[in-house]
């Protein structure tokens, strides 16, 4: 049974659909789980950050499982292909993963602006959202904040990856990897 046969006998593109939709019915749960605690504690950064933290990890297990599924659906739809060539995704969902999270880091820099590890994780937001311009300037606060922050280093170099500005990541791959050293 060739893989073709396998993924429409078990019809893999469903399975991924349930999982999709069950991602999203449980981040509309666990927002409002998370966002009582967050209002209940309005004043405590670490609920919203943590709040904003859930929203990035939903969004990327999101974002995979929709790559998953393009991809298959691509095998299905061009079986004599021996290679599946690069997707991209535009999902709405995804933004919504990412306003999200950018919100509750916003309610973190409103109770505490030097928060440790918010302006990085915005960057990373904003990179995934390819919001280049965004993510250079919160990747680059979160160096201005600490100095020695290899993960917003090495994120910005991934950013400039993304964004085709290879000497800036090269230079930011540098710096990371010399940050990681130390």
């Amino acid at each position: 049974m060739s893989l073709l046969d396998k993924l429409e006998e078990t019809d893999m593109i469903a399975v991924i659909d349930r999982e999709m939709k069950l991602l999203l019915d449980r981040k509309s749960l666990e927002n409002q789980r998370v966002e009582r605690v967050a209002n209940a504690n309005e004043k405590d950064p670490e609920a919203w950050f943590e709040l904003g933290m859930n929203d990035i990890e939903e969004g990327l297990r999101y974002e995979d499982l929709a790559f998953q599924k393009d991809r298959l659906q691509y095998i299905i739809d061009h079986p004599d292909e021996e290679e599946v060539p690069a997707l991209t995704l535009q999902l709405p969902e995804l933004k919504t993963f990412y306003d999200h999270a950018l919100a509750c880091f916003d309610h973190v820099l409103e109770q505490d602006a030097e928060y440790y590890g918010v302006q990085c994780q915005r960057g990373i937001c904003f990179a995934n959202m390819h919001a280049y311009e965004d993510g250079e300037k919160a990747f680059l606060q979160a160096l201005k904040d600490d100095e020695e922050d290899a993960n917003a280093a090495y994120n910005l170099a991934l950013l400039y990856e993304d964004w085709g500005k290879d000497d800036k990541a090269t230079e930011y791959f540098a710096l990371a990897q010399k940050l990681q050293e130390e």
